[in-house]
């Protein structure tokens, strides 16, 4: 079985799993990317309509908070949907600064597509991001499936799977 060693391992290549993989990159890190699929494609962000609540110059942080607590139907954690609220904007001006393009809309952000394309909105944001991972140090491990976690200590230390054409790794 292949091993293989990183600093930093992602597991899944949706936009959270993208964004921790640019951070961890970012401070230093050696950073490896798990995806069952293409990179980005396949998630659940990718399948999204690329619609973002976050505050603007005509929605702001309080009308976030309220909306999602209202939409929670008591559910939600108020504490965690507050610091949502309240850093909506600074994540939607990270993805401007992938060169995602943003839209300000009436009650936050879409993702700005050409016009008359029939690309899915969540597509087209994965496919900016994934191109930018492939222009990183990151490295890229698609179609592969994740069967176990190693645990060393109480702690995860890694993980074991195979690759799409059925190598253990």
């Amino acid at each position: 079985m292949e091993e293989l060693t990183t600093d930093i391992l992602v597991i899944g290549s949706g936009l959270a799993g993208i964004l921790s993989a640019f951070e961890a990159e970012r401070q230093g890190a050696g950073v490896l990317i798990l995806g069952k699929f293409a990179i980005g494609m396949g998630t659940n962000s990718s399948l999204a309509g690329g619609g973002f609540l976050a505050a603007n110059s005509v929605y702001s942080a309080e009308d976030h908070l309220r909306t999602t607590l209202e939409a929670g139907r008591g559910l939600n954690q108020p504490g965690l949907v507050k610091t949502l609220a309240e850093n909506g904007s600074r994540a939607i001006e990270a993805l401007k600064g992938y060169d995602v393009p943003m839209v300000e809309r009436k009650t936050g952000y879409r993702i700005g597509r050409p016009e008359n394309s029939p690309q899915l909105s969540g597509v087209l944001l994965m496919k900016i991001l994934a191109e930018r991972l492939r222009g990183s140090r990151v490295t890229l491990l698609p179609g592969f499936s994740v069967f176990d976690l190693v645990l060393e200590e109480g702690a995860v230390r890694g993980a074991s799977g195979s690759t799409g054409t059925g190598d253990p790794v």
